[in-house]
């Protein structure tokens, strides 16, 4: 090996450290944003986005195409935010109570849509606050854009009844 294949070489850690870091901070404010989208949260937002940010940093050589970084990172995110979804759910169910002191309380559009499905949520924030194609969405959920579009009919219908309800 020449000098010059060395000194390369010698540097390949802190190349590939630098293009890691280079796109954290690139994709830092829209992985936040795109999770808080979806859990409603900002502390659990805030969680999601360090998750997929350490996700995006260990597994940044496994990205061929620089073009495709952004659905990487938005992949990455859905299927986080959805866990913590998940997560969530399950840790309200042992603190369930009904509030009958505070029937007047005004609706808001973040408490019906914490109560519906994780994967509904995640649709419905990909759809109308991310405004991504269904093709877009189909890659994000790893799911045909067929199925994008019975899932977000589904999510809708569904986020109706509960607001209707409330």
């Amino acid at each position: 090996m020449d000098a010059e294949a060395a000194a390369i070489e010698r540097t390949l850690p802190l190349r590939q450290e630098h293009d890691a870091s280079t796109v954290i901070e690139r994709r830092r404010d829209y992985v936040y944003r795109l999770a808080l989208a979806i859990v409603s949260n900002p502390d659990t937002a805030q969680d999601v986005a360090q998750e997929v940010l350490l996700r995006i940093s260990k597994n940044r050589n496994t990205l061929r195409d620089e073009q495709a970084e952004i659905a990487w990172a938005r992949k990455i995110c859905v299927r986080c935010a959805v866990d913590a979804l998940k997560v969530r759910k399950y840790e309200d169910l042992s603190d369930v109570h009904e509030d009958t002191n505070n029937l007047e309380r005004p609706i808001h559009v973040a408490d019906v849509l914490r109560r519906l499905p994780e994967e509904s949520q995640a649709i419905l924030a990909l759809a109308y606050f991310e405004q991504l194609s269904y093709r877009e969405m189909a890659e994000a959920l790893g799911v045909p854009e067929g199925t994008v579009a019975s899932r977000l009919n589904t999510a809708k219908a569904q986020f109706k009844k509960l607001w209707e309800e409330s």
